[in-house]
C-alpha cells in the first residue's frame, strides 16, 4: 500500500516524538530524576568600558542654537569617571575660557564637557569615551539661552521667605554634583535662575530660622515657577569661651562638612569654611539652619584668629560649650632674594604685596574614619632693610606647611610642641631655615613692624 507524503513526513515524526517523550517520562518516574531546567536571563546591561590612567585629547566646536558660530567667551569644564579592573576614579576640572573651538587635554574616563557663560544655560555633551593618549574629534557643544526658573520660598503660614540663599545646578550624566549657580531675588521670596537648561536641577535653599532645602526640579527650563515651603529649624545653642572661661564675642562658626551617617545613610556635602553663625557679646550662639538627621563639622574662629574644631554638631542640641585655645602665632623672618616670592593684592593694605601661604591640615572622625580638612592663609610679607617679616596668628593644628615662592617648610611634631608662638627664620638664597619657640615675654619684640 502506498503511503502519502503527509503520513511519511509529518505523522510518522510526530508519533516518534510522542513515543520518545513517553519513554523519557517513564524512565524519570522510575529513577526519580527530574528534567534539567534551563533558564535564560536576558540583560541589556553591557560590561563597563575600562580605562587606563592618563589624558586624552578632546577637540570640537561651540555653536549657537541656530548653528551659527559662537562669538562670546564661555567657561569649559569637564567631569570624568575612570573605571579600572578593581576600582573607580572620578575627576573634574576647569579646561579654560574658549569661544568657537576647543582642543583640551582631559583626564581619561567616561567624560562630559560642560560649557557655561553669561546669557546662556549650561550646555554639555557626553558621555565621551576618552581614552589615555587617544583623540576624539568633531565634538560639538550647542549653546542655548534656556528659560528663567523662579523658585518661590514660603513659610508654613504662606508668607514669603526673604533674605534666602538659593543656588542650583543641573544634574549632568551620572554625576549628582556640579557648580552651584546663584540666583537673584526678583521679588520678595522669589529667586530666579535666569538661564535654566532643559534638565533636572538640584536646588538648595537656606534662610535664617529654617531648615535647609534640598530638592530636585525636573525639566527646569519648562517649569517657569516652583514653590517650596520651608520648615522652621530646631534651635542649636551653645557658648564659646577662652581658657579663662570668659566669653568670646563675634566668633564665626565655619562649616566644612555635613554628614548624613546619623540618619542611616552615608552621604555628605562639603563647604570651604562657610559661615553659618556668630556669637553675641556673651559668647552665645543659636543656629536654626541645621538639618535634622545630619552631623556638622567645622571650625570656630575668633576675631583675633584663635581657632578650634567642632565635630558632630546636630540640630536641636543645647548647652554646647567650645573652648578656644591660647593664641599662637607664627612669626617669620625672610632673608635673601625676595623677588622669588609671589605677589597678591592685599585688601586690608590695598596694594600688591609679596606673600607666603600657610596651610594647616586638621582631621576629624567621620563615619568611623578620619576626614582631613585644610585651612589656609595668604599672609603679606613686609620688607624693611632687605629683610622680610610676616605674622600668622591662629596656629591650631599639628600639621603646618609654609610656602615661600618655590620653597616650602613642613613643621613637624617637634617644631609644634607646646602652645607658645613660633619663629621661622628662612634664607631664600641658601634654602636653609630654623624654627624656634618664642618666649612669651619677647613675643612682642619679634612681631612684624607696623
Amino acid at each position: 500500500m502506498q503511503r502519502s507524503a503527509t503520513f511519511t513526513f509529518i505523522v510518522l515524526p510526530i508519533l516518534f516524538m510522542i513515543l520518545v517523550m513517553a519513554g523519557l517520562a517513564i524512565w524519570m518516574a522510575v529513577s526519580g530524576s527530574k528534567p534539567p531546567v534551563v533558564i535564560e536571563v536576558e540583560t541589556d546591561e553591557e560590561p563597563p568600558t575600562l580605562y587606563v590612567e592618563g589624558e586624552g585629547t578632546l577637540r570640537g566646536t561651540i555653536v549657537r542654537a541656530d548653528g551659527s558660530p559662537n562669538t562670546s567667551e564661555v567657561q569649559l569644564s569637564y567631569r570624568a569617571t575612570r573605571k579600572e579592573e578593581n576600582s573607580s576614579h572620578s575627576s573634574s576640572g576647569h579646561v579654560g575660557e574658549v569661544v568657537g573651538e576647543f582642543d583640551a587635554k582631559v583626564f581619561s574616563g567616561e567624560t562630559w564637557l560642560i560649557a557655561t557663560g553669561d546669557g546662556f544655560a549650561p550646555s554639555w555633551i557626553g558621555p565621551i569615551e576618552n581614552h589615555a593618549d587617544g583623540v576624539v574629534e568633531d565634538l560639538k557643544i550647542v549653546l542655548s539661552e534656556g528659560s528663567p526658573l523662579d523658585i518661590a520660598l514660603k513659610d508654613p503660614a504662606g508668607n514669603p521667605v526673604t533674605a534666602g540663599n538659593v543656588t542650583g545646578f543641573p544634574i549632568v550624566g551620572r554625576n549628582a554634583g556640579g557648580s552651584h549657580y546663584p540666583t537673584k531675588e526678583v521679588e520678595p521670596g522669589v529667586y530666579r535662575i535666569e538661564h535654566a537648561a532643559a534638565a533636572t536641577y538640584r536646588i538648595f535653599a537656606e534662610a535664617p530660622g529654617f531648615q535647609p532645602l534640598d530638592e530636585e526640579v525636573a525639566a527646569a527650563s519648562m517649569r517657569g515657577r516652583v514653590e517650596f515651603t520651608l520648615v522652621p529649624g530646631d534651635p542649636t545653642t551653645g557658648t564659646v569661651i577662652d581658657v579663662d572661661g570668659k566669653p568670646v564675642a563675634d566668633a564665626a562658626i565655619l562649616l566644612n562638612l555635613k554628614s548624613y551617617s546619623v540618619s542611616g545613610s552615608r552621604g555628605s556635602r562639603g563647604w570651604s569654611e562657610k559661615e553659618i553663625g556668630r556669637t553675641d557679646d556673651e559668647g552665645r550662639f543659636e543656629l536654626r539652619i541645621l538639618e535634622p538627621g545630619a552631623l556638622y563639622y567645622g571650625i570656630i574662629e575668633a576675631p583675633d584668629k584663635r581657632r578650634t574644631v567642632f565635630s558632630e554638631m546636630q540640630a536641636g542640641e543645647t548647652g554646647l560649650v567650645y573652648e578656644m585655645p591660647p593664641m599662637r602665632s607664627l612669626l617669620g623672618t625672610i632673608r635673601g632674594d625676595h623677588s622669588v616670592l609671589g605677589e597678591r593684592y592685599d585688601r586690608e593694605l590695598k596694594k600688591r604685596m609679596p606673600y607666603v601661604k600657610i596651610d594647616q591640615r586638621y582631621s576629624m572622625k567621620v563615619d568611623g574614619g578620619t576626614h582631613g580638612e585644610l585651612h589656609y592663609d595668604y599672609v603679606p610679607v613686609e620688607i624693611t632693610e632687605e629683610t622680610g617679616h610676616f605674622e600668622c596668628p591662629g596656629i591650631f593644628t599639628d600639621r603646618v606647611t609654609i610656602y615661600l615662592g618655590p620653597y616650602r617648610v613642613q613643621l613637624d611634631e617637634s617644631d609644634l610642641e607646646g602652645t607658645g608662638d613660633l619663629r621661622l627664620d628662612y634664607n631664600l638664597d641658601t634654602n636653609e631655615h630654623e624654627v624656634t619657640p618664642v618666649d612669651t615675654e619677647s613675643t612682642e619684640e619679634t612681631k612684624a613692624p607696623e
